[in-house]
This record gives structure tokens, sequence and C-alpha cells, in this order.
């Protein structure tokens, strides 16, 4: 592997982690609540 290629790689594993975190992040709002709701 070359350093461009490696570079690519690492950009693209940061941009998939964010966009991870922001699924989980609105999903846990989402269906937080609602859980909250129904167990309450």
């Amino acid at each position: 592997m070359s350093e461009g290629s490696y570079e690519r790689v690492a950009a693209v594993g940061i941009i998939l982690l964010v966009l991870i975190f922001a699924i989980i992040g609105i999903a846990y709002q989402l269906l937080g609540r609602d859980f909250m709701l129904e167990k309450v």
C-alpha cells in the first residue's frame, strides 16, 4: 500500500465513525424516549 491509499482509507474510516456515532445519537434520542415512556 502506498501512503496515498493509506490516507484515503484513514479518511474513509473517520467518516464512517462520524456517521455511525451520528446515527446512534439520533436513534438514541428517538428510540430512547419511546423506551422510557413504555417502561414507565
